[in-house]
């Protein structure tokens, strides 16, 4: 849950992010921990992507956080010097 909201937290500021590691078909794999997230966070709503041809084949061009990741970060994170709730 905690990677969770670290990541999010780490893309909150509204920016377009790149992926780090560009190789997306590592994924398929398993190799690729950054796709991974960006993909199940995507299928829960909470990022979103954008997607294009890269050398000829469909790539992430990038990836930013949507409103209901905003509201999960609210969610999850104490009022009191932002800290992560823990959650049982």
């Amino acid at each position: 849950m905690n990677d969770i909201l670290e990541f999010l937290k780490s893309i909150s500021d509204g920016e377009v992010h790149q992926l780090k590691n560009k190789d997306a078909f590592a994924a398929l794999n398993g190799n690729n921990d950054e796709v991974m997230m960006v993909l199940k966070l995507k299928k829960q709503g909470l990022v979103d992507i954008n997607e294009g041809f890269v050398g000829g084949h469909p790539a992430i061009t990038g990836y930013y956080i949507t409103d209901k990741g905003q509201d999960y970060i609210k969610k999850h994170t104490s009022k009191i010097n932002g800290k992560i709730k823990k959650i049982f």
